[in-house]
């Protein structure tokens, strides 16, 4: 997932700098990042997400060969969906590869099996694109909408009391 989500990131940075520095190919744009897992959130409770950073603009080689960094305007709301697209569709992609679909990925409605006992709103959260892309986006702040964030959370927690309850009738 993480490969879905650096590469779009990169993909755009390289499409938005081919357009803005008038670069002949997007291969000439270099991008920088990082991206670390962390495994539990501040009161230690297992919250595996990631976290990634990148250049706000991407390195290009001058006529002597080395490299300048060319600072990037901040995306459009448009850019931003459009990574979210793409990597919504680029995770879609690999669980079908791998016999899976995001079908029922945020039904409340749907109940999860045995087999599946992956909890839906964390995988949710990524599916449906939601990105924090800097502190605003096109001059507006980005601010997350703390009611859908803890019904979000809500539900995470009657799922997994739902898994342990499966996993323990498996055993």
């Amino acid at each position: 997932m993480m490969s879905a989500f650096t590469g779009a990131v990169s993909r755009s940075l390289r499409r938005r700098a081919k357009a803005q520095l008038g670069l002949p190919s997007v291969n000439d744009a270099h991008v920088g990042a990082v991206t670390f897992i962390q495994r539990s959130n501040s009161a230690l409770r297992l919250n595996v997400h990631a976290h990634s950073l990148f250049l706000d603009g991407v390195y290009v080689r001058a006529r002597g060969g080395a490299l300048a960094f060319q600072a990037l305007g901040a995306p459009t709301f448009e850019e931003v969906e459009q990574v979210a697209q793409w990597t919504h569709a680029r995770i879609e992609r690999v669980l079908r590869a791998h016999g899976r679909t995001l079908d029922g990925v945020g039904d409340e409605s749907a109940e999860l099996t045995h087999d599946q006992p992956v909890s839906r709103s964390d995988a949710e959260i990524v599916f449906r694109g939601t990105l924090a892309y800097g502190s605003a986006v096109h001059g507006a702040p980005f601010a997350p909408h703390s009611a859908r964030i803890a019904q979000r959370r809500s539900a995470c927690s009657r799922r997994a009391a739902r898994t342990r309850a499966l996993a323990s009738r498996a055993t």
